[in-house]
């Protein structure tokens, strides 16, 4: 009986996690495509929000694997938009790094699929959204296209996904 309520807490808190991310992500993405800028203050909220929640849901469920997963994921991917953003630099910006870290520690929950996927998602739906504004002239090619949503969106998408594949 402990142990199923253990993971009962453990489930709500990691929904608690998503949602804080869907919600704190999403006030984000709109300051993001108005300004192309990611606050750092409220990247440190979402940070919070989703870290929290998953320690919580680590501890209920006894299982450290998980919260080390993420965290190596968030690392990963601090790291690797970190390398583009210094590779190709005015591409992205530092908050676009930042909310990388928080994207592969929520996705990185998940499974490693999960952080592979939300890449991806990222990637394409911003060179589809790109192509299509770029094909409609709504923009040009040197036009700048803010990044954050398109992360926010990738990894809702990325840990939905077998929800949404469940027959």
């Amino acid at each position: 009986m402990a142990a199923m309520s253990g993971e009962r807490i453990g489930d709500a808190a990691v929904v608690v996690a998503l949602l804080w991310f869907v919600v704190v992500g999403g006030a984000a993405s709109v300051i993001d495509v108005r300004t192309h800028r990611l606050p750092s203050k409220l990247l440190l909220t979402l940070s919070a929000g989703v870290v929290l929640p998953l320690v919580a849901a680590a501890l209920a469920a006894s299982e450290p694997g998980g919260l080390l997963r993420s965290a190596t994921a968030g690392a990963a991917l601090f790291t690797g938009y970190f390398l583009v953003a210094w590779i190709a630099v005015g591409e992205l910006g530092f908050g676009d790094v930042k909310l990388a870290a928080i994207v592969g520690l929520l996705t990185g929950w998940f499974g490693w699929d999960r952080v592979v996927l939300a890449t991806v998602m990222t990637f394409v739906l911003a060179g589809l959204t790109a192509a299509v504004l770029v094909a409609t002239r709504r923009a040009t090619v040197q036009d700048r296209l803010a990044f954050g949503p398109f992360m926010v969106i990738g990894a809702v998408l990325a840990v939905i996904e077998p929800i949404l594949n469940t027959p």
